[in-house]
């Protein structure tokens, strides 16, 4: 049975949907990666259009993105803007009405570093959504190297991108009872994410396998591997590896899909890339979502770890 495309609840706002996430963890604390993010924010919108982003966050709720609005988002994001503020939180949507969860999104979380409080594993991070379908008209080609144009705006730990169970944060309760808990481990190549909380955990470790896997100097000399030697590796004509400035890209085959292993679908190209990057993946031992089961965190636990077992 095809999952895509996916809307919940089938009337009324929409609280889950598919889409394409990518995400890029930064070993950087907010007050150094700032303006680099401001200039990927332009980059991202110059990709989708000016008016993909109608909403911003602001006092606990989706306000409209006003052209003040915007211009005060950007300045939270420049060199100005991070003196005497540690941290941001900064989350965008469009594509939607403020009730729905977004179609597009852009969101940066970033994080003091030299915090003595703060774990040793923490990163900042961004993430941005793209509707499925406008992915897939742009083609997967031009697509993946969309991709690895917004990521080179970072210097970027690791990263990914994938298709995703895309989630409105005030709707996580009813989304892990009829969707998540019942589907993602049934469609593994479906991310699930709260990025704010696993900024937490990431170090210079991947969070996973997916269709587009960045990994950065750290972890590739953890592995003590090159471009070259993933290929060799990898070893397998379906995978191909990008040799970034200082960093990899690592594409797991020419389709998009959620894979279905009911139907014996276990993505297995993403599983080739999950072993070889195995030594590197995070474990998020806690802060778990997405299941609302017995034992939600176990149930997380085996999600981290689908396409390894």
């Amino acid at each position: 049975m095809a999952l895509l495309p996916f809307r919940y609840p089938v009337s009324g706002p929409l609280d889950a949907r598919d889409g394409v996430i990518v995400v890029l963890f930064m070993r950087a604390s907010h007050i150094s990666v700032a303006p680099v993010v401001g200039v990927l924010f332009n980059a991202d919108l110059a990709l989708v259009g000016e008016d993909a982003l109608q909403f911003i966050a602001s006092s606990g709720e989706w306000k409209p993105l006003t052209p003040r609005r915007r211009a005060h988002a950007y300045r939270r994001m420049s060199a100005a803007a991070v003196k005497g503020l540690p941290n941001e939180y900064l989350e965008m949507k469009g594509g939607c009405s403020g009730d729905d969860v977004g179609a597009y999104a852009f969101f940066y979380y970033g994080t003091d570093l030299t915090d003595e409080a703060a774990d040793p594993r923490e990163t900042s991070a961004v993430e941005m959504w793209f509707p499925t379908e406008v992915v897939e008209r742009r083609g997967l080609d031009a697509f993946a190297q969309d991709v690895l144009n917004l990521a080179s705006h970072l210097p970027f730990s690791s990263g990914y991108c994938s298709l995703a169970f895309n989630v409105e944060d005030d709707a996580w309760s009813d989304v892990e009872r009829d969707v998540t808990a019942p589907l993602a481990m049934r469609h593994p190549g479906m991310d699930l994410h709260m990025t704010v909380l696993t900024t937490g955990f990431m170090g210079d470790g991947v969070r996973g396998a997916y269709w587009l896997t960045l990994v950065g100097p750290a972890a590739l000399q953890t592995l003590q591997l090159d471009a070259d030697g993933l290929c060799e590796s990898l070893e397998d004509p379906g995978i191909t590896v990008y040799e970034l400035d200082h960093d990899v890209a690592i594409r797991a085959g020419d389709e998009l899909r959620p894979g279905d292993v009911n139907y014996g679908d276990r993505l297995p190209l993403t599983r080739k890339v999950a072993a070889v990057l195995e030594p590197v993946i995070i474990v998020q031992e806690r802060a778990a979502f997405g299941f609302d089961r017995d034992d939600p965190l176990t149930r997380f636990l085996e999600w981290q770890r689908r396409h390894l077992d």
